[in-house]
């Protein structure tokens, strides 16, 4: 038995040493290969594992949860952060408008007070003639006018001044909310992780050894991901490629779950759905929305198996939860609209069988269905 552990622990090392492309698609799926092997050889040194190394599991499973929850608290400060230096900036140009308009004004009421103040039924009444009279009725008319505008737009554009203001401080309240959960996984983190090295600290040689393999090849997926998530969010993708976009899933247009805030009720599932579910069985086509080349391939826990593929200008397409094994296209493929990618499945995290939709602007995720029906 020993004997064996030493000669798979050997190969591991060895494969684990090579120097492959991060981005390769049978880097994602061979490290995920390689963890699951080092998974069930550690069923094979103890038939019976250990409390304390179900304990580590049940923290790696927690710590993993918490990553994600990072990953989605960051995505959203991504996206406050963006809204907020829109709304500065409308703010500016709308208070600069607000300034150059009452000026305006301030110097018509100067110059009309110069003049002294004209009395509008004097000026009808010293008309010579009827035509004289019409002419000036309309003059006073269009004065009036043009006055009631220049008064109408300084009242919108204070409103607009009040409302931006007000929308900005509940942004800026929302963001300072945000960080602070983010301390506070942040805390949670550093202690599971703690807790974690601790337990492993116990464990028999064997598990030590094949936990660490585990450990290297979780790291390595991760690193994986963040690689993918930046280039999605770079924007430096080449032009959008456009086009008319198809349903990702050909089989089913029935949306079990929309885009934004839910009530899971499954343990380890986000509630800030950044994507739409749509209800579909198992081995169902997904498809590329539009012509693209795919950026990323792999698995986690969450997610399950999924795959994200690049249409330029920043704009990235996900799709999520598929069948292990089903891939086809790998890692830089160029791939068509409407062209089979992967199959359905039930893997990761969810309630049952179905595909997880996203789309993400510049890393940003946005309503698929809305961005979908847009042209």
């Amino acid at each position: 038995m020993l004997k064996k552990i030493i000669t798979i622990l050997t190969t591991i090392v060895l494969i684990s040493s090579l120097t492959l492309p991060i981005f390769a698609d049978n880097t994602i799926s061979g490290l995920q290969e390689k963890k699951d092997e080092a998974k069930e050889e550690q069923k094979e040194v103890k038939a019976e594992k250990s409390a304390i190394m179900k304990e580590v599991e049940e923290l790696g499973v927690s710590i993993e949860e918490n990553q994600e929850k990072l990953t989605d608290i960051n995505s959203e400060l991504i996206k406050l952060d963006k809204e907020i230096k829109e709304l500065k900036k409308d703010l500016e140009e709308t208070k600069e408008q607000y300034t150059k308009q009452e000026d305006a004004l301030k110097q018509k009421i100067a110059i009309d007070y110069e003049k002294g103040k004209v009395n509008y039924l004097d000026v009808l009444l010293n008309s010579e003639g009827i035509l004289d009279f019409i002419s000036n009725y309309f003059l006073l008319s269009e004065i009036v006018e043009k006055d009631t505008e220049l008064l109408t737009t300084i009242e919108e554009q204070k409103n607009k001044i009040e409302n931006d203001t007000k929308q900005l401080e509940e942004k800026q309240k929302e963001v300072k909310t945000k960080k602070a959960n983010q301390e506070k996984i942040n805390v949670i983190l550093t202690n599971q992780k703690s807790q974690k090295n601790n337990k492993i600290s116990q464990l028999s040689s064997e598990e030590k050894e094949l936990q660490k393999k585990i450990d290297e090849y979780d790291e390595l997926i991760r690193e994986a991901e963040r690689q993918a998530s930046k280039v999605a969010s770079s924007g430096s993708t080449g032009a959008f490629v456009g086009g008319n976009k198809v349903w990702p899933c050909p089989a089913s247009t029935r949306i079990t779950s929309p885009y934004g805030g839910r009530n899971t009720g499954i343990p380890g599932a986000t509630t800030n759905h950044k994507g739409i579910d749509i209800g579909c069985p198992i081995g169902s086509s997904v498809v590329s929305v539009l012509d693209g080349t795919v950026l990323f391939t792999g698995f986690n826990r969450a997610r399950g198996y999924y795959i994200m593929v690049d249409h330029g200008g920043g704009v990235v397409t996900l799709y999520q939860h598929c069948s292990a094994g089903s891939f086809k296209a790998s890692v830089g493929d160029k791939v068509k609209a409407g062209q089979t990618i992967v199959l359905s499945g039930n893997t990761g995290i969810g309630s049952g069988p179905h595909l997880h939709f996203e789309v993400l602007i510049k890393g940003v995720n946005v309503n698929p269905q809305t961005w979908l029906q847009q042209g």
